[in-house]
């Protein structure tokens, strides 16, 4: 299946829910009592009529750790954050994928020329990037620290 601007429109909420309910996976029963999104796999069929029975194309970079990685131990195996959060995204909403592995750069063209229905990878949003292709940002907020070591004789910055 190609990319195109109805999948990305089909797609986008199923994606957004599934993300949001694998995040929680830890507690879905209180994710429920709260109203938040559950999973629902048997409504894939009423809700993405025209994805069931198709297999959904993901262009990912398997050397991006700690997201995305081939397990050391079985170079055909994913390991990672999106590599365990991917298929219980999926299987939340019901429908099928498939990886379509290539080098970061490439996975955004692979998109734009529909070899692949979506990107799963840190990707800015610009204006320009959003007139080729639908986001769905979610993710964790985390700090990025800078470290270094005790003794250090430098400034990383004003005041440290």
């Amino acid at each position: 299946m190609g990319a195109s601007p109805k999948f990305s429109r089909l797609i986008r909420p199923a994606l957004m829910a599934a993300a949001a309910v694998a995040a929680m996976t830890t507690a879905p029963v209180a994710a429920a009592a709260q109203g938040q999104p559950t999973c629902q796999p048997d409504q894939a069929a009423t809700r993405y009529p025209s994805l069931v029975g198709t297999t959904i194309k993901i262009a990912a970079d398997p050397a991006i750790q700690p997201y995305v990685f081939r397990d050391p131990a079985n170079f055909e195996h994913l390991i990672g954050v999106d590599a365990d959060l991917i298929p219980v995204a999926m299987s939340c909403v019901g429908l099928n994928y498939e990886y379509s592995l290539g080098a970061w750069g490439g996975l955004l063209p692979s998109v734009v020329a529909g070899q692949a229905d979506m990107m799963w990878a840190n990707l800015y949003y610009t204006p320009e990037r959003a007139q080729q292709v639908d986001f769905v940002v979610f993710g964790w907020q985390a700090a990025h620290p800078a470290c270094r070591l005790p003794g250090y004789p430098g400034r990383l910055a004003p005041g440290v």
